[in-house]
């Protein structure tokens, strides 16, 4: 997610793709560096704006992982509810009585895999932070 924090405090997301874009394309090459307490400072600033942005992408990504584990947890049921019958429609009792409880064992596991799944945690790391100052080139 690209993020261009202004001087002033305002996000301008149109402007982080053309500079992502930028850096893809081109090689651009340092002239200065900031100290670390202002580079601290546009860390902490750029963190929180991250986060801020960042919800609605979270939001859609966790709404996605949560429609993708609803399908699979529908297949899985089904899958297991099929097995089921048939196990219970062939072989003598003792045998199916086995077979019914090895796979309650592997449904007990395979539900146990899809809460691990369910399970979500975000991290927000920064892949680079440049500051730009104007009077350059055009490109």
């Amino acid at each position: 997610m690209p993020l261009f924090v202004h001087q002033d405090g305002r996000v301008l997301l149109p402007t982080a793709r053309s500079v992502w874009d930028r850096l893809l394309s081109h090689s651009p090459q340092p002239t200065s560096f900031i100290d670390d307490q202002t580079a601290g400072d546009a860390f902490t600033t750029s963190r929180a704006s991250a986060e801020a942005e960042g919800q609605t992408l979270r939001d859609e990504l966790l709404r996605l992982h949560e429609e993708h584990l609803g399908r699979e947890r529908q297949k899985g049921e089904y899958a297991f509810a099929a097995r089921k019958r048939t196990i219970q429609r062939i072989g003598l009792p003792e045998v199916r009585n086995h077979r019914l409880k090895e796979l309650e064992d592997e449904r007990r596991e395979w539900q146990e895999q899809l809460a691990k799944q369910a399970e979500t945690s975000f991290e927000l790391v920064p892949l680079i932070m440049i500051h730009i100052q104007g009077g350059g080139t055009d490109d």
